[in-house]
């Protein structure tokens, strides 16, 4: 949010620590829903408003399971975040083929299937 980074919609894309999103004092451990808003706002230039992501959060235990929830990117100012959730949005766009690097390498389209 802070950097002027521009995701992969082809790629996944990671964001640790959502829960801390925009908070740069080092001094908090959450963050709010008008920053979470912000974020949301900010993904809307490659992702559409519906576009569905997910919170994960590792198992701290061995009897426990992880946490994986699914829910649109409109949501997430609503979500329950804690420190060790994670973002994965998936990816909006499917990769394009490289013709002229096909080419190169002697591969058409029917081998990769």
């Amino acid at each position: 949010m802070l950097y002027q980074h521009v995701p992969n919609p082809c790629a996944h894309l990671v964001l640790w620590q959502i829960a801390l999103a925009g908070e740069h004092t080092l001094t908090q451990f959450s963050t709010t829903k008008q920053r979470l808003h912000i974020l949301v706002e900010h993904l809307l230039q490659w992702y559409p408003i519906d576009h569905q992501v997910i919170i994960y959060e590792a198992a701290n235990l061995a009897v426990q399971s992880p946490r994986v929830e699914h829910i649109a990117l409109a949501d997430l100012p609503d979500a329950r975040l804690t420190t060790i959730s994670t973002l994965l949005i998936p990816p909006q766009q499917a990769l394009a083929l490289n013709p002229a690097m096909l080419a190169k390498l002697g591969i058409s389209e029917m081998d990769l299937g």
